[in-house]
């Protein structure tokens, strides 16, 4: 259990305690030494040990510390059990805040856990298990193939063209440092990032026009990183396109509006 750097002291309440109040000075100085050493028990809220011992912890001397018990117990300050020497005492507030704390930790806990427990088993859920059978795998293939292919909208085929082409490409005409350029791998990046589709048609045609271009024959549209480049025109576009589509829709709204508003006017009309 986490130690908290200390406990709430009321002093109205060490006050207003008549059982604490009706003790002797001295055992209210003893108790109070008690409550400062629960706090950083093993066992918060409870105290242990052979009485010479727990003495020698408080400061006091083995009989002061036996008569301080004796009022404490006789007072129902505390709950104190006493077997051959060994005493427990036990602060019922301070045990039941503690007890309250570690079950609500445990919850919580738990609760994590099944969480984590409950994702895992989502994630592996969708792995598809080895078979011997080739009509099975195929099968898995196509389901696979099928679940991973982007949704591009009416630019679909003409991207998935454009991807043939730079797979090719990038096959016949390496980039330095770039040789595993993954061109479906950025595709479906971009689509699980929402860019529009019409921002990736125009990145990838951009980049299949320049891709065979060299560093020295076209310094200025030569293209170094194909991946940054690619990304970049992408998320630039993007946002002008859906704004362009909002622009538009907003428009078409207005529109809409326009045969209420004459009705309306023509209702006025015949009233009056």
């Amino acid at each position: 259990m986490a130690k908290a750097p200390a406990f709430q002291f009321y002093p109205g309440d060490w006050r207003r305690d008549t059982q604490v109040q009706m003790a002797s000075f001295h055992t209210r100085g003893v108790w109070i030494e008690i409550l400062c050493c629960m706090w950083d028990a093993p066992i918060r809220g409870e105290l242990s040990g052979l009485s010479e011992s727990l003495a020698r912890m408080l400061g006091c001397t083995h009989d002061e510390f036996n008569d301080a018990i004796s009022e404490i117990e006789k007072l129902k300050i505390a709950d104190v059990t006493i077997s051959n020497g060994f005493v427990t005492i036990i602060n019922r507030r301070m045990y039941k805040d503690a007890t309250k704390l570690n079950d609500t930790r445990k919850r919580v806990k738990d609760h994590r856990e099944r969480k984590l427990s409950s994702e895992k088993q989502d994630c592996n859920t969708d792995v598809t298990p080895l078979s011997s059978s080739s009509s099975s795998k195929k099968k898995q293939t196509k389901k696979k193939s099928a679940e991973s292919k982007p949704y591009l909208g009416d630019l679909s085929s003409q991207i998935t063209e454009l991807a043939k082409q730079l797979a090719r490409l990038s096959l016949a005409y390496p980039k330095t440092g770039h040789k595993d350029f993954n061109i479906n791998g950025l595709i479906q990046e971009m689509v699980n990032k929402k860019i529009h589709e019409e921002a990736i048609f125009v990145a990838l045609s951009s980049l299949a026009k320049r891709w065979t271009l060299t560093e020295k024959t076209d310094p200025l549209n030569y293209i170094k990183n194909p991946q940054g480049y690619a990304e970049t025109i992408m998320k630039t576009k993007s946002g002008n396109y859906y704004e362009r589509e909002h622009t538009a829709k907003s428009q078409e709204f207005k529109n809409l509006e326009m045969p209420g508003e004459l009705l309306r006017g023509k209702e006025e009309e015949q009233d009056a």
